[in-house]
C-alpha cells in the first residue's frame, strides 16, 4: 500500500499545482522563456541572435521573434545541430550534449538526429512523474497501483560513437529519466528486454514473458499495441488480453489517431478500460490527458518548453508545409479556440524556434487543452482542397460506422484521373467490400467535414479511388524501409520518396503474390 499512499500524498499536491498553472500559464511560460534566454545566452546561437539584447529589453518576446528566424529540422540541424554531433561545446545550449533521439516521423526514410540535453531528461523525468501522480484522479481501482505498467518502445540500447549516444527517444527517456524506484518494481518489460535492439526480438520476448507479469497499465503507439495484444492473445489460446492481465485497466497512447483503431481493441479486450493520451516526442514532453474524459490534452507551460502558434493555412505556408515569410505568430495568450495552429517551440536542450510538424486546436483557450489534429506535411491539397489528418480521419472512421466495418489503416496519395485530380485511398482490410461503395460513401463525408473539399469535388477534382489490401501490408512496407517498431508509424498522407517507395513496394508485393 506504500505506492498507493505515495501516488494519493503526490497527486493532491499535483492538483494544487495543476490549478496554478492552468490560471497561471501566460507568467509560466513567459518565466520559461526568461530561463532559456539567460541559459543559452553565451551560446554560439545566443550570441549570433543577440541574446544578450533581449535580455536587456527585458526578455522581449517581440525582439526575439524578430532576431530569431523560423528553423525546419534540416536548417537548424544543417545550420546547428550537426556542430553538437561532431563534439562542439556550447553550439545551441550551454556545455556538450551526450545524447541524440534518432526520429524519423512518418514522412522521411532518413533519420533525423535531436539533441537531448541533461536538463531536458530532467524535464521528461518531472512531466513523467507528473502523468502518474495524475491517474490518482482516474477511477481506477487501489490495486492498480500496486501493479505493473507495460511500456512498449523503441529499444532502449543506445549506439555510442565518440562518447555520444544515439537511438530511440524512448530509449533513452528508460535508462537516463525513469526514477529508479519506479523502473526496478513497475516497468516492464524490464531494462533487459527493453535494450533488444531488433524489435522482432523484443516483441517475442515481450510475448514470451507476459503470461508472468501483473499489467495493470499499458502505453505505445496503438498499431504495435495492438500487434503485441493479437500475438498474446493467438499464443495462449485466450480469448482477450484480460483472460492474461486481469487487472489491466489504462491504456496511455499517443503518436498517432487512436480512433481507428478503438473497435479492434475493443475486441481484444474482456472489459471496457480507460484511455489516456500523452503527447510526446523527440523533442520534449508537451502534455498529458489529466483525468478521465478530459476533453484534449493538457500542454505542460512550466517544464523548459517555450511555446509559439502560427495558423496552419494556405495563407501562412505552402503545400510542402513550410512557414511562409510574413505570417503571424501568437504565444499562448492569444490563441483562438477551433483554429489549427502549426506549432513553434524552444527547448531546454538547443531547439529555438523550431517548427515541430504538428498541427493543433485548442479545445477549451481558458484551461489550454489542445488536440492534436495533423502534420504540416501531411494533408492533401492538390487543386485547393486542403483537407487535414483530421478531415480524412473523421470521413474514414464515419464511413466504417456506417458500412460496419473495423478499419485501422489506411494511407492516402493524390493522382490525376483523366481530366480530374482525384485521392487514392489503400484500405487495410481482410474484410470483403465494394471499393466503389466504400468510395461513394466516403466522398458524402468528406463533402460534409470540408467546405473547400466540397467546392474542389464541384469542378476539378474526381472522386475518390478506393483499393481494400491485407493490413499486414502496411507494417511489412515499414519494415522494407527498416521502419519497423513502435516508434515508426504509417504516414496519412503519401508524397515524396514515401509516395515512390510505397508504388515500387506494392509493384513488388504483387509480382510476388502472381509468382
Amino acid at each position: 500500500m506504500a505506492v498507493v499512499g505515495k501516488l494519493i500524498k503526490k497527486s493532491i499536491s499535483y492538483r494544487k499545482k495543476a490549478l496554478k498553472i492552468e490560471q497561471d500559464a501566460v507568467k509560466q511560460q513567459y518565466k520559461t522563456f526568461r530561463k532559456l534566454i539567460k541559459k543559452a545566452e553565451a551560446t554560439e546561437f545566443g550570441k549570433q541572435f543577440l541574446f544578450s539584447q533581449i535580455l536587456t529589453a527585458k526578455y522581449d518576446i517581440g525582439l526575439f521573434q524578430n532576431l530569431v528566424p523560423v528553423y525546419s529540422y534540416e536548417k537548424i540541424n544543417l545550420e546547428w545541430w550537426r556542430k553538437m554531433r561532431y563534439g562542439l561545446a556550447d553550439v545551441c545550449w550551454p556545455g556538450s550534449i551526450k545524447y541524440f533521439a534518432l526520429s524519423s516521423g512518418t514522412s522521411d526514410a532518413s533519420s533525423k538526429y535531436i539533441p537531448v540535453s541533461k536538463q531536458m531528461l530532467k524535464s521528461i523525468r518531472k512531466t513523467s512523474m507528473r502523468q502518474i501522480y495524475s491517474m490518482a484522479n482516474y477511477d481506477l481501482s487501489e490495486e492498480t497501483f500496486e501493479k505493473q505498467i507495460l511500456m512498449i518502445g523503441g529499444s532502449a540500447s543506445l549506439t555510442e560513437k565518440d562518447e555520444k549516444y544515439f537511438g530511440d527517444m524512448s530509449g533513452i527517456s528508460v535508462a537516463h529519466a525513469m526514477p529508479n524506484w519506479f523502473s526496478s518494481q513497475y516497468f516492464k518489460p524490464g531494462y533487459e528486454i527493453a535494450s533488444i535492439p531488433e524489435w522482432n526480438d523484443r516483441v517475442e520476448a515481450i510475448v514470451q514473458n507476459a503470461k508472468d507479469w501483473d499489467i495493470s497499465i499499458v502505453c505505445g503507439i496503438p498499431n504495435w499495441v495492438q500487434m503485441i495484444f493479437e500475438k498474446i492473445v493467438e499464443r495462449y489460446n485466450v480469448k482477450t488480453i484480460h483472460d492474461i492481465w486481469p487487472h489491466l485497466e489504462i491504456y496511455v497512447h499517443g503518436g498517432i489517431f487512436f480512433d481507428p483503431y478503438k473497435q479492434t481493441f475493443k475486441s481484444l479486450l474482456g472489459k471496457e478500460i480507460i484511455y489516456a493520451e500523452t503527447y510526446m516526442a523527440s523533442e520534449g514532453y508537451f502534455g498529458f490527458t489529466e483525468y478521465e474524459h478530459a476533453d484534449g490534452i493538457q500542454l505542460i507551460f512550466n517544464n523548459g518548453i517555450f511555446y509559439e502558434f502560427i495558423p496552419f493555412d494556405e495563407k501562412y505556408f505552402d503545400e510542402q508545409g513550410n512557414v511562409l515569410k510574413g505570417a503571424p505568430v501568437f504565444t499562448i495568450a492569444d490563441v483562438e479556440p477551433d483554429v489549427e495552429y502549426a506549432i513553434l517551440i524552444s527547448n531546454n536542450s538547443g531547439a529555438w524556434r523550431y517548427l515541430l510538424g504538428d498541427v493543433i486546436k485548442f479545445v477549451n483557450v481558458h484551461e489550454h487543452t489542445i488536440k492534436i489534429i495533423g502534420r504540416t506535411k501531411h494533408y492533401l491539397s492538390v487543386c485547393d482542397e486542403h483537407l487535414s489528418i483530421d478531415n480524412m480521419t473523421t470521413a474514414f472512421q464515419n464511413t466504417c460506422e456506417e458500412l460496419n466495418m473495423h478499419v485501422n489503416e489506411f494511407t492516402v496519395m493524390p493522382m490525376e484521373d483523366k481530366q480530374h485530380f482525384a485521392h487514392k485511398w489503400y484500405i487495410g482490410s481482410s474484410v470483403l467490400s465494394s471499393p466503389e461503395i466504400f468510395a461513394k460513401r466516403l466522398d458524402k463525408h468528406l463533402n460534409k467535414v470540408n467546405d473547400d473539399y466540397k467546392a474542389a469535388r464541384n469542378s476539378i477534382l474526381g472522386m475518390p479511388k478506393v483499393e481494400f489490401i491485407p493490413t499486414q501490408l502496411f507494417y511489412e512496407w515499414l519494415s522494407s524501409m527498416g521502419k519497423e517498431g513502435n516508434q515508426f508509424k504509417i504516414p496519412r498522407v503519401l508524397k515524396g520518396d514515401s509516395l515512390e517507395s510505397w508504388i515500387r513496394f506494392l509493384e513488388n508485393a504483387v509480382i510476388e503474390v502472381k509468382k
